[in-house]
């Protein structure tokens, strides 16, 4: 059985920081899903993430959060920035989902 996945999750500019515990425990699994996230639903996660399945919890400014027990990071924003990193997986929201190094040629 695998252990959860915890993601650090910074909400748009730091307008607030989360612990996300997505509902797949393989990140490649996850990665793959993450991509495939429709435009409806990228749009109602920009206005609120946690809509996305999975456990969602806010930190507060003064909290300390245990690094140890986090294996990813992500950057939500807007529909077509945002991105996710597990070890040296990345999943991000771009137009074409094109790879950065696609991108800024």
């Amino acid at each position: 059985m695998q252990k959860n996945i915890r993601i650090l999750v910074d909400e748009e500019f730091g307008y607030r920081t989360w612990v996300w515990t997505p509902q797949q425990s393989d990140p490649d699994i996850f990665i793959e899903w993450f991509e495939s996230v429709d435009a409806s639903t990228r749009m109602d996660a920009f206005h609120n993430p946690t809509i996305l399945p999975g456990v969602w919890s806010e930190v507060d400014d003064s909290e300390e959060i245990n690094l140890n027990s986090i294996d990813g990071h992500a950057y939500m924003n807007y529909t077509d920035d945002s991105q996710v990193y597990i070890g040296d997986r990345c999943g991000r929201w771009t137009t074409k989902n094109e790879n950065l190094q696609e991108i800024y040629r």
